[in-house]
């Protein structure tokens, strides 16, 4: 048995996202501040800077979240499994219905943005999977093609 290919959750942009609020809120309390006899002020009570708040602090809690959640995916050779750290969803290639590789309508160029669905018996609805979002995403739409080929032979992706 091959050793478990972990392809874990990219949190990059939500990183990018934190350090721009912060920036421009920064920004926005130096020229917005005033400063009288020698002590910098600037007004806590004005509404921009409570927008500022919420937001850099919706970001902080959901940034904490994904961190403490840990989402995965974790290929085996006879399985997918979708991991958190509070749960595990696993789904034997004999489970699999189908597996389609395509592209979101929105997103012109070619290789960014694919998106893999997968139906499976057990479950409803269909897994979406957006291979940008998770670490070494061109690895994890190979291992998902090999699956693909081991299900349905005569599919060439």
């Amino acid at each position: 048995m091959a050793e478990p290919k972990i392809f874990k959750r990219k949190l990059e942009f939500v990183y990018q996202s934190l350090f721009i609020y912060i920036i421009g809120f920064g920004l926005y309390i130096i020229f917005r501040g005033q400063i009288q006899e020698g002590a910098f002020t600037f007004f806590y009570k004005d509404p921009i800077v409570f927008l500022f708040g919420v937001v850099l602090a919706f970001v902080v809690v959901y940034l904490l979240f994904s961190l403490y959640e840990q989402r995965q995916i974790v290929i085996t050779d006879t399985t997918v499994a979708f991991k958190t750290r509070l749960k595990e969803y696993v789904f034997p290639f004999n489970d699999i219905l189908y597996i389609k590789i395509g592209r979101p309508k929105h997103i012109r160029t070619p290789e960014e943005g694919k998106i893999i669905r997968i139906k499976t018996k057990s479950r409803r609805r269909v897994l979406i999977i957006r291979v940008m979002n998770y670490e070494r995403g061109e690895e994890l739409k190979n291992e998902i093609i090999a699956i693909q080929q081991r299900i349905h032979p005569k599919n060439k992706g």
